[in-house]
């Protein structure tokens, strides 16, 4: 799970990018990051995305999102 968060977070870090040079907070843009990996993993795994998420919280991967 971890490896393929990592890659999914790699292909997102341009829209983090964009976020904070408009000077959003993480608050503001950390669920919609989430929201999308979520998206992305949910196939790859045969589950929901509101699975991946929860593993995503639970593993402590939300805290590698900068």
């Amino acid at each position: 799970m971890e490896n393929k968060f990592n890659q999914q977070l790699i292909s997102q870090l341009i829209n983090v990018d964009k976020s904070k040079k408009q000077k959003l907070k993480r608050e503001e843009y950390l669920d919609w990051v989430v929201d999308v990996i979520a998206l992305r993993l949910g196939p790859i795994f045969e589950v929901d995305a509101q699975v991946i998420k929860i593993r995503i919280e639970k593993e402590g991967l939300i805290s590698k999102i900068p």
